[in-house]
């Protein structure tokens, strides 16, 4: 069961719109922040700081598929309004989205586009 979401609140995820990302999210579900969904599987809320602001806005979803004792965190991120529902609507229907930056021109944290290099 997918029953977590978190959405990053701190500055430098604000500034790339997780406000909007929160307000697709608890549109889409249906629910105030911090309540569930009716079937049981999903709640939304603010989580402090998740340590990857250089590609923000992102979410967490706690994933308790493999039981409350081997849950994990799953982080999605340069996340836009749109992905996070389609993340959720995935997650419904029993797939696993992609983990990681949502950015198809970003490899992990690097530059968008590719790496770089300062030529002196």
């Amino acid at each position: 069961m997918f029953n977590r979401s978190k959405v990053c609140g701190t500055t430098p995820c604000m500034i790339h719109g997780s406000r909007e990302i929160e307000d697709a999210l608890l549109k889409h579900l249906g629910v105030k922040r911090n309540e569930v969904t009716k079937d049981g599987l999903f709640s939304a809320g603010e989580m402090e700081c998740m340590g990857c602001c250089v590609n923000a806005p992102m979410i967490t979803v706690v994933d308790y598929s493999n039981g409350s004792e081997g849950y994990t965190y799953n982080y999605y991120e340069d996340a836009t309004p749109e992905q996070v529902v389609e993340i959720v609507k995935m997650l419904r229907r029993g797939e696993k989205p992609p983990l990681g930056s949502q950015n198809p021109k970003r490899i992990n944290c690097g530059p968008e586009g590719g790496e770089y290099y300062i030529v002196r």
